[in-house]
């Protein structure tokens, strides 16, 4: 009985946040509506490009032979029909086979005949509206990626044309609206570039409903700091491509924008700037990995391209000291040694928390421009141990309390209850950044534990203040995940040294702990990962407790 009242506990606060539009998209999507097929018979017209088409960033190589495809180190053949859509692969693997993006890779233009012959053999073997090939979500990509290719002097012609013009009525008509968020925006995107490629009374239709919803969402998803609601580093860099993608082909077919998106640029650029470490990839926060979103540099040239007038405001260094992304919740606090990015956040977007962790109240830091306490990273979306383990609070630099997540993340991208921020304070002076946050993500068990932490950068030191209120005895735990380049030597009950490239910092705690240094893992790229140290400061104790870590180095 206390089985069924958790798990139907659990399906509320997953349900309760969700919009009607969603609830409708799912029970269509899982009875006998599940797709909207549509005709076959179509007509073509294709718009000219007049204007220079820019080079987006170019993706990794996924194609080394014809037919033969590497995603996340799994290398796989394409023989038989059944090979797009082979069980034996993960869901992620297939998906990304039907995105196409060796089209746009690095040395792409070396294998344009096997191009063309994959296409052709795509639709030759994927029957239309069926199977995994034809989810709206690889059918957009596809679409976007199948036009920039041609917009770089490769041919579509004949058959591809009409696969393309239809993939793009049926995606008019199954639109991700089960999910909302960075689906659906690139179902919109999809239609944009189809409208605007194809010169029929039809793509005009396409061009008229995804440009009405592309405006509509980016004024929904984009908040007043310029992140991405969804409060992933890696979506976010997905989001500001598609952007400028989405200008990149307006400019090429000398087709007027009817939205200025240059101060949305600015802001987007600004915040992924931010929320970078010195190395200039970005920070760990929810669903986040090197390779699948183009990288910050890329993108920033990417963006000076289109709006060369913008360079110097586009190329600006984050400033020394502490930036405040008020509406996303993170900050960054900053000296000549350190970058501290912190997490004072939700989880996201409260109808689509599917790539959220629970990560509330952690950060990373990097000293002397290297990458020393980490959040563990992604490197599976497979509904598996690992996932939920990548979710966890354990995998991220902050307090656990009793083995629980400071968020229900559970399944592969669901969420129940949800740790709320509620109380934040900053104090900044010329010689000190202080700032504190505290959430009820533990209240649910018993006591009521608040957690509050108090982060305080000063000179050649930080010291970390955990506080957690309530009542009871409670098993607390202080992670602090770092890179796999860091070394740690235990030099008493109390005291930790960090190697980092020969610069040796201290970090000691107060009060009296259990200290342990674990194996554990990091995980900085789909299906990949790397062995790392894990440090855990641990207590069975009544509360209320606080505890300082100090991290001290020399400057």
């Amino acid at each position: 009985m206390f089985y069924i009242f958790k798990k139907a506990r659990r399906y509320w606060h997953t349900v309760k946040y969700l919009k009607p539009i969603q609830i409708l998209g799912q029970i269509k999507k899982r009875t006998f509506l599940k797709r909207n097929k549509v005709s076959l018979e179509i007509d073509i017209d294709v718009n000219k490009r007049t204007s220079k088409w820019i080079y987006p960033p170019r993706k990794k190589q996924s194609m080394f032979k014809f037919k033969e495809f590497n995603f996340f180190d799994e290398q796989r053949k394409i023989v038989h029909q059944n090979d797009w859509n082979s069980v034996s692969n993960s869901k992620l693997w297939l998906y990304n086979l039907h995105y196409f993006d060796d089209l746009l890779s690095v040395h792409s233009k070396d294998r344009k005949e096997d191009h063309k012959k994959i296409i052709h053999s795509w639709i030759d073997q994927n029957t239309p509206f069926e199977d995994i090939g034809w989810d709206p979500y690889p059918t957009s990509l596809r679409i976007v990626n199948w036009i920039k290719w041609s917009m770089e002097d490769n041919n579509l012609c004949g058959k591809s044309l009409e696969s393309l013009a239809i993939q793009a009525r049926y995606l008019f008509n199954n639109m991700e609206t089960h999910l909302l968020g960075n689906h659906l925006l690139a179902n919109a995107k999809a239609l944009i570039f189809s409208g605007l490629f194809f010169n029929t009374s039809e793509s005009n239709i396409w061009y008229s409903k995804g440009i009405k919803i592309f405006k509509r969402e980016l004024k929904e998803q984009i908040l007043f700091d310029g992140g991405h609601f969804e409060l992933s580093t890696m979506y976010h860099s997905i989001i500001l491509e598609d952007i400028l993608d989405v200008i990149n082909l307006h400019q090429a077919l000398d087709i007027k924008l009817d939205i200025d998106l240059t101060e949305t640029l600015r802001s987007m650029v600004s915040w992924l700037k931010v929320m970078c470490h010195p190395d200039q990839q970005i920070s760990f926060f929810n669903d986040a990995s090197f390779g699948i979103a183009s990288a910050p540099e890329d993108l920033l040239d990417y963006a000076t391209s289109l709006f060369p007038k913008e360079e110097s405001v586009l190329r600006k260094k984050p400033k020394l000291g502490f930036i405040d992304l008020i509406a996303s919740g993170y900050s960054r606090l900053s000296n000549q040694s350190a970058v501290l990015i912190v997490d004072r956040a939700k989880i996201g977007a409260d109808y689509i928390p599917g790539h959220a962790h629970a990560d509330t109240l952690s950060f990373e830091m990097s000293l002397f421009g290297k990458r020393v306490i980490v959040n563990s990273g992604t490197s599976t979306y497979e509904y598996t141990d690992e996932r939920a383990n990548q979710r966890a609070t354990h995998s991220h630099s902050s307090v656990v309390i009793d083995k629980a997540n400071s968020s229900e993340v559970w399944s592969s991208f669901r969420v129940g209850r949800r740790a709320e921020i509620i109380n934040k304070h900053n104090n900044i002076t010329d010689q000190k950044i202080d700032i504190k946050g505290s959430h009820d993500g533990y209240t649910f068990l018993k006591g009521s534990p608040i957690h509050e932490r108090n982060w305080i950068l000063e000179n050649n030191c930080l010291i970390l203040k955990d506080s957690i209120e309530g009542l009871g005895k409670h098993l607390v735990e202080i992670n602090f995940c770092f890179h796999p380049d860091i070394n740690l030597t235990k030099v008493g009950e109390n005291e930790v040294l960090i190697d980092s490239d020969e610069n040796l910092v201290s970090m000691e705690f107060s009060e009296s702990g259990k200290l342990n240094i674990e194996e554990t893992y990091y995980y900085p790229e789909f299906g990949k990962y790397i062995q790392n140290k894990k440090l855990i400061y641990s207590f069975n104790i009544n509360l209320p407790i606080k505890v300082e870590t100090h991290i001290i180095w020399k400057p």
